[in-house]
């Protein structure tokens, strides 16, 4: 069994910093904000763990196999390591499986490049009304083991900045667009459909992005779920090669 610890924000900076200036050979840590993290060290690794509800995020910075090995040996409880990556990750799922990590999961990244204007925008963004029940719809549809899901705080915040688009109906809101504005690019972070076609809301962000003169866009989704990815592929979107692979360990 491991004992993490906590400590400053400031100390834990200067902790990533001297593992992130090393030789390697394992890290899934970029930039991540580290707010509520926890840490575990060797002299050749760094273990970082974020508590959700019943389960850790790992981020990792490690300069030896063996040594890394050991520490995920004897991780207890439930823990959830993302691996994003364009290349093969044979080294990381040998160390994994041997930690009794299994794979849960991989998540393709795909980018539309051209947007056509099909329409006028119609600014149907979520008000803070609509909190409770958007919250529900994310929670019922998305997994917090493999997806982005935004706490209430965060939710907030993100319809203060008319960043969820809903579609409502008679009886409230039957799906939702959730999205980020990054350098001329637009991210997709979540889209749920309850009641409804649910495309028209896909439809109205493309509308947005051609009047603010933005044309690539990114989503992620399940390298098995057929369904969306013939959605996707009708709409344009692409693979660009980015793949995010969730293991496990319970």
């Amino acid at each position: 069994m491991i004992n993490f610890l906590k400590t400053t924000d400031a100390k834990l900076k200067m902790i990533i910093d001297n593992h992130f200036i090393r030789d390697l050979k394992f890290n899934n840590y970029f930039g991540v904000e580290f707010y509520n993290f926890e840490y575990f060290s060797t002299n050749k690794t760094l273990v970082l763990r974020k508590p959700f509800d019943s389960f850790y995020r790992v981020y990792i910075m490690s300069e030896c196999e063996f040594d890394l090995l050991s520490v995920l040996s004897n991780l207890d409880a439930l823990h959830v390591i993302n691996i994003p990556s364009r290349k093969s990750i044979i080294d990381w799922d040998k160390v994994l499986q041997k930690a009794n990590f299994k794979c849960h999961a991989v998540y393709e990244r795909l980018i539309k490049k051209t947007i056509e204007k099909r329409g006028d925008f119609i600014p149907c963004y979520a008000t803070i009304d609509e909190l409770n029940e958007i919250d529900q719809i994310l929670n019922s549809t998305f997994s917090p083991i493999t997806a982005w899901l935004p706490s209430k705080a965060e939710l907030i915040s993100l319809i203060q900045q008319n960043k969820i688009l809903v579609d409502r109906d008679d009886i409230g809101v039957s799906g939702l667009l959730v999205f980020l504005i990054e350098n001329k690019k637009v991210y997709l972070k979540a889209w749920a459909n309850v009641r409804g076609i649910g495309l028209s809301i896909l439809l109205n962000v493309f509308n947005l992005m051609a009047d603010i003169g933005i044309q690539n866009s990114y989503l992620w989704t399940n390298s098995e779920n057929k369904k969306a990815k013939n959605i996707y592929s009708i709409l344009d979107f692409m693979p660009d090669g980015l793949k995010d692979y969730t293991y496990l360990k319970n």
